[in-house]
């Protein structure tokens, strides 16, 4: 489910996922502030998705586009911190795409992953997804 443009304007809150074959990214994008049902609900079938993938022996590979997401409560913060370690191995690349610089910095110190970055452009997020070579930028 792709939305665009100023669609948003009716959604309080959302995550939603679909995978692009062609590069084997999971996109994930996530308006809103959620609750804690919801996180666990994405998580869940989050890792349903990375498992078929795994199974397939396809490499992890995920672009969050939380542009739209309003800053989560420090309890959910924490929160999602821990399905993150749960759900994600050690070589899976996730790439969080912010809003501006604040986001992005805070992103940062709140997930501390060292296969999670977190870019202001969806070109260089998928770039660094795909191009195994390319160091998480600091």
């Amino acid at each position: 489910m792709l939305i665009v443009g100023s669609n948003y304007a009716y959604l309080r809150r959302m995550i939603t996922r679909e995978v692009e074959e062609r590069d084997n990214i999971i996109f994930v994008r996530g308006s809103g502030a959620w609750t804690r049902a919801e996180v666990d609900e994405h998580f869940r079938e989050l890792r349903r998705v990375i498992q078929d993938m795994r199974n397939a022996a396809r490499p992890i590979r995920i672009l969050s586009d939380v542009t739209l997401a309003e800053r989560q409560l420090p309890e959910l913060e924490a929160h999602i911190k821990r399905q993150h370690s749960q759900t994600y191995k050690s070589g899976d690349r996730v790439a969080l795409l912010v809003r501006d610089l604040d986001d992005k910095q805070h992103a940062r110190a709140a997930l501390g992953l060292a296969d999670v970055a977190a870019f202001n452009s969806q070109l260089a997020a998928e770039m660094w997804l795909v191009e195994d070579s390319l160091k998480r930028p600091a």
